[in-house]
């Protein structure tokens, strides 16, 4: 599920696979769709601040380990 570039491997060329709000894309509420895609409509959001949240905690449980 990650976007598919024009040319030969460069990540600076335009993206050809997007994703934006309102399309009706299954993979909105997905952190990764957050990240890799830049959506950052509602429901990426919550996802985002889920992952940022559980994230944190897992990070606090192990050095208080």
């Amino acid at each position: 599920m990650t976007a598919t570039y024009e040319g030969s491997g460069s990540r600076s060329n335009r993206r050809l696979n997007t994703v934006s709000a309102g399309d009706g894309d299954p993979r909105h509420g997905k952190y990764t769709t957050y990240t890799n895609h830049k959506c950052h409509c509602d429901l990426c959001r919550a996802a985002w601040s889920e992952y940022c949240r559980d994230l944190r905690d897992r990070r606090a449980e192990q050095a208080a380990g």
